[in-house]
């Protein structure tokens, strides 16, 4: 297993169009300090020519990953390691849309992403998890269920992030293992994760927090209950109707010709580990799992008078109905 996650490894260099970089004593790039803590990553993925600078003094490692790219890497990595070569190539005016292609067929990715926007911590890891089989990334750690302190087992991402912190791939921000799903991506944190992807010697023992304690959170989801629609949005209008005990039905009409028809899914909301107003929906339709993480519309307001249903993709805003 371990050579032929090295054989990956060395071959990720073609993920990002670069040529293999000679091994060097020190790293050229001026923003890179020796005393980093991502210093030994970006270097065993800088000298193995898995990853360039942005120029040859420069790495930037705060400069984010797109999901394009995170798509690209994860099509290539998982190619080369079933059929031991990479021969995926941009093509056409959509230059990712061959690796969004392959990793569709390859149940690596499940859905749409923004493409060339900044991919979160989550998202990316969400990808990148279905990436290499189970057995590449067994596990090290024994961390238990709703131990990350802001990623409860009711996240969505919550399978590829505790798969991903068992193996040693992740190890959080902090002592207690927190790990900032929604924040974006940064190539520091990139070279990391790609390093113990491909080198099991890479990877970290890793303990995260006690178990969060029960909080009583019925006053919060009693507080949504009510009718909430938003306006039309293209053919579409949506009404989401949730009881005291936070049971949700969500109907989607849809405008077809002179016929309208209506879709109607259910579930139950909880609220989101770790953090404050916010919960999730999940549930499935039409045998596809989906979620709808519900925010404040307006963080600053005390009250709750707007829902954000965040898909993923779109942002909606459901109104409550007086």
């Amino acid at each position: 297993m371990k050579k032929k996650l090295l054989s990956v490894f060395l071959v990720l260099v073609l993920a990002l169009g670069l040529t293999v970089t000679a091994f060097a004593a020190n790293l050229p790039f001026q923003d890179v300090p020796a005393n980093a803590w991502y210093y030994p990553d970006v270097a065993t993925a800088y000298e193995s020519g898995l990853i360039n600078g942005r120029d040859g003094t420069h790495f930037a490692p705060d400069d984010n990953l797109t999901y394009a790219e995170a798509v690209k890497l994860a099509a290539c990595m998982n190619q080369m390691y079933y059929y031991g070569y990479v021969d995926l190539e941009s093509t056409g005016s959509i230059w990712y849309q061959e690796y969004v292609d392959y990793c569709y067929a390859e149940d690596i990715i499940f859905k749409d992403y923004s493409w060339n926007q900044p991919a979160t911590r989550a998202g990316y890891v969400e990808i990148f998890a279905h990436a290499l089989p189970e057995d590449a990334l067994y596990a090290r750690n024994d961390i238990a269920d709703d131990t990350i302190p802001d990623v409860g087992m009711n996240h969505p991402q919550s399978a590829e992030i505790y798969l991903l912190y068992r193996a040693g791939v992740l190890t959080g921000n902090d002592k207690s293992g927190t790990f900032d799903p929604s924040a974006n991506i940064k190539r520091c944190q990139v070279a990391a994760i790609l390093t113990r992807m491909m080198d099991e010697s890479a990877r970290k023992d890793v303990t995260t927090g006690a178990p969060a304690p029960d909080v009583d959170r019925s006053a919060e989801v009693a507080a949504l209950a009510g009718t909430w629609e938003s306006d039309w949005i293209g053919a579409s209008c949506y009404t989401l109707v949730i009881d005291r005990k936070g049971n949700w039905t969500l109907s989607e009409l849809v405008a077809v010709g002179a016929v309208d028809e209506t879709f109607e899914t259910s579930g139950t909301i909880e609220p989101a580990a770790g953090e404050p107003r916010t919960f999730y929906a999940i549930g499935k339709a039409n045998n596809e799992s989906f979620y709808f993480k519900f925010t404040p519309a307006d963080e600053n307001d005390a009250g709750i008078d707007a829902i954000l249903w965040n898909d993923g993709d779109d942002n909606i805003v459901l109104l409550r109905e007086e």
